[in-house]
């Protein structure tokens, strides 16, 4: 499931909203998409509430994550179980497509 966050000051209750989707609707992740980058000490907090979701079942991987618009234009993309989190690596940046290109 992916929620997707417009506003400029999104606060802690989106995070604990998807908490209550991960347990009510028995979901194994979540992922959040803000279209700004959180500042430090809000990061900080929801960075904890996210880790309070706690990991897959048999597996060290978090079920809630967390990418701004400006880290996806940057190539970041969400962790997945079998490969660790990319940002800004050429590997793993995604490709936009331009005009005339086929899509992905």
């Amino acid at each position: 499931m992916l929620e997707v966050k417009g506003g400029e000051n999104v606060n802690i209750s989106v995070v604990r909203q998807l908490r209550g989707v991960l347990e009510h609707e028995d979901a194994d992740m979540v992922g959040l998409i803000l279209m700004h980058k959180l500042k430090p000490r809000r990061k900080a907090t929801f960075s904890r509430e996210m880790a309070m979701a706690g990991d897959m079942k048999d597996k060290r991987y978090p079920r809630l994550h967390l990418l701004s618009v400006p880290d996806i234009l940057e190539g970041c993309r969400f962790e997945l179980p079998n490969e660790p989190a990319a940002c800004g690596s050429k590997q793993t940046q995604l490709s936009l497509p331009t005009e005339g290109s086929p899509s992905p």
